[in-house]
């Protein structure tokens, strides 16, 4: 599909689309949904854990590391 099929699809200019394409705007949440729209397609989110869990405890522990009594029970 054409960037011009596709935004006369969307309703937006073209010139928005290529701009969103290239990178040089960013979408608004309400501009993705009627791109995907346009293209059948569904916005799935999914979350990414940046770290596991057990290293996030493990950095915050090493940054505190006199925070409490190493030696209590």
């Amino acid at each position: 599909m054409s960037q011009t099929q596709l935004a006369r699809r969307c309703g937006i200019p073209r010139s928005h689309l290529a701009r969103l394409e290239a990178g040089k705007v960013d979408f608004q949440l309400a501009t993705l949904k009627r791109v995907l729209d346009a293209m059948f397609c569904d916005l799935v989110i999914l979350p990414s854990a940046r770290k596991r869990p057990s290293d996030a405890l493990a950095e915050r522990d090493l940054e505190k590391p006199f925070s409490r009594n190493p030696w209590a029970p």
